[in-house]
């Protein structure tokens, strides 16, 4: 998973790096990942809608440095992680592995997937359980 130098604040306390592979990396000027960050923030050519820099960092640092990108931004992602054929990994996903290795709890799961809700994130369901049936559902 790569993070921008700036996210490490977004990191959840208490929920240990996937694999121990969190680098952080800069992205410097005049290099692939600097123009690549600039044509998704500036004048993007695969598409008319211009992301943010923070979603534009991760797919660039991610493209040149075979990283993962984690992100729910679906909306504003989806042609990149297309093209460039990124590895993708959301809020829900890296909840239920954390919930399978037993790194958290449901009711903590739950509580996290709660505050993203509160904060206007998008969530494919009510709670954490809810995501839990259905998957449970889908597996039969």
């Amino acid at each position: 998973v790569c993070l921008p130098d700036y996210q490490l604040a977004l990191r959840t306390p208490g929920i240990s790096p996937l694999n121990n592979k969190v680098i952080t990396k800069s992205i410097l000027f005049n290099t692939p990942e600097y123009a690549l960050f600039l044509e998704m923030t500036r004048k993007p050519k695969i598409t008319k809608l211009i992301i943010g820099n923070g979603e534009a960092s991760a797919i660039s640092l991610c493209v040149y440095n075979d990283g993962i990108l984690a992100s729910n931004n679906l909306k504003d992602i989806d042609v990149y992680v297309n093209k460039y054929n990124l590895d993708l990994l959301t809020t829900p996903d890296i909840l239920y592995m954390a919930y399978n290795k037993k790194m958290i709890s449901e009711d903590k799961a739950n509580h996290i997937w709660l505050e993203m809700i509160k904060k206007k994130r998008w969530l494919p369901n009510v709670s954490f359980t809810k995501y839990l049936e259905n998957i449970e559902k889908s597996k039969v």
